[in-house]
């Protein structure tokens, strides 16, 4: 099998490049000569060259190659659709004038994942509302839309109970902690989260915030309760908290959903997030991302069922990155055999 690999980002750690890293090992453990087209070929031992233009990315790859991309990359065989569905991103997020404006004119990433969905031979997504807006939105029949989730890293994300004493210590030894995890605090909706951590908290519970914004002040309150820890390794925190918040806007799969529910803690997420499909409980899931009540009413729930770390840790098991390593490296296969 002759495959090329295109990602504008690659290496071990989250998110996109992380899922080509882990492809790459795969492929070249099932035999495949593999050639990486990426921006950022770092700690690759394959043929590895640029990715450039992604309107032109297709066509600089060597004829008899299934080319499997990871981004909005036209002409490709195999395109995960990794970040979801563009428009329905810019609907969902476009609260301002200026992404209104954004949302009203086709983006340029926009036309590159309409132009890649419908040249390709399968979009890979990794949730099922992801496949439906696939198919709604670039007209695909559902055929030609597989879904493959995103596998977690079971070893390093998982229960830690001596750095959870460790970190609980660092914190004041609170009574409950609730934790938020994601960058871009908009999209990820922490103000809602911190509301409805105000809603139910007491003096003692704590709400510690990961992650990173452009303009972090507009979101944090002036709440000795509430920790702003930047974008720092989510691992520590999630070891530490009793459940996880994300009333995010829009989110094709959150990576922060899947490893909460490694780590044994009970993520309170919204409708938008495709995670929720596999969340062990529907009381952790709230269908607006913008309801303080309801995210209050699953933050108590989290907090007070002792059965949901094991339950959550369970659901985790079944989502290895191996499962989702060996589903993608099958579809090029098929690809291959016809």
């Amino acid at each position: 099998m002759r495959v090329a690999l295109l990602s504008r980002g690659f290496g071990p750690g989250t998110g996109t490049a992380d899922v080509a890293f882990r492809l790459l090992c795969g492929l070249r453990q099932a035999g495949a000569d593999v050639v990486l087209h990426t921006d950022d070929p770092r700690g690759a031992e394959v043929d590895a060259r640029p990715l450039g233009d992604p309107w032109t990315a297709a066509a600089r790859v060597e004829p008899g190659r299934v080319r499997i991309a990871l981004d909005r990359v036209p002409g490709c065989e195999i395109v995960r659709a990794s970040g979801g569905v563009h428009e329905a991103y810019l609907e969902a997020v476009g609260t301002s004038r200026w992404r209104r404006w954004r949302g009203a004119v086709p983006s340029e990433q926009a036309r590159l994942e309409r132009a890649a969905c419908r040249e390709a031979r399968m979009v890979v997504v990794n949730a099922a509302r992801v496949a439906g807006e696939i198919v709604a939105r670039h007209g695909l029949p559902p055929s030609r839309v597989r879904l493959v989730r995103t596998g977690v890293d079971l070893e390093r994300h998982r229960p830690d109970r001596d750095r959870r004493q460790r970190v609980r210590a660092e914190l004041g030894s609170p009574a409950r902690v609730a934790v938020f995890v994601g960058h871009g605090f908009h999209r990820k909706n922490l103000r809602c989260a911190v509301a409805a951590f105000q809603v139910v908290a007491r003096p003692e519970d704590r709400l510690v915030v990961v992650g990173r914004d452009v303009r972090p002040a507009r979101y944090l309150p002036d709440d000795p309760r509430v920790l702003a820890v930047g974008a720092s390794d989510p691992g520590p925190w999630l070891d530490a908290a009793d459940a996880m918040l994300l009333p995010t806007r829009y989110d094709p799969a959150a990576n922060a959903t899947l490893e909460a529910l490694a780590h044994g803690v009970p993520p309170c997420v919204s409708g938008a997030d495709g995670m929720a499909e596999i969340v062990p409980d529907r009381r952790l899931v709230v269908r607006d991302p913008d309801d303080v009540r309801g995210f209050a009413r699953a933050l108590s729930y989290a907090w007070l069922d002792a059965d949901l770390p094991a339950r959550c840790r369970h659901v985790a098991e079944r989502w290895p990155a191996l499962r989702m390593v060996d589903e993608l490296v099958g579809l090029a296969a098929e690809i291959v055999d016809g």
